[in-house]
């Protein structure tokens, strides 16, 4: 898997001031999609967790939405970056947390609208 790291712009949710960074696509040791955000001060968030023995296709990862990820992930969504996939999974103490799926075509808005309408 290797997917371009993407500058983007996000609210940071403890500050609520908006914010310059990159995400960073790496594998985790099972080689499992691992998502983290970087401001422009170095790593900022943890966006995915990886579950033993969960069986994701290349580009979907399990999304990190508790504790100071709350508001994050969504964002990222909106931005057409990630796509929601309706599927979910129970991570410990966290609770239930949703499957995403890196977009490919995060950069075109129209192709992205077509693929969500079907």
């Amino acid at each position: 898997m290797d997917f371009p790291n993407i500058r983007v712009e996000f609210i940071n949710t403890w500050t609520n001031q908006k914010v310059k960074g990159t995400l960073v696509f790496d594998e985790y040791y099972d080689g499992k999609l691992a998502v983290q955000l970087y401001d422009e001060e170095g790593p900022c968030a943890k966006l995915s967790v990886n579950i033993e023995g969960l069986e994701l296709p290349d580009d979907e990862f399990v999304a990190k939405t508790y504790s100071e990820n709350e508001g994050l992930v969504e964002q990222f969504i909106e931005k057409g970056i990630f796509i929601d996939t309706g599927r979910v999974v129970t991570v410990g103490h966290a609770g239930v947390q949703p499957i995403l799926m890196y977009s490919s075509c995060h950069g075109d808005s129209e192709l992205l609208r077509l693929m969500i309408a079907i």
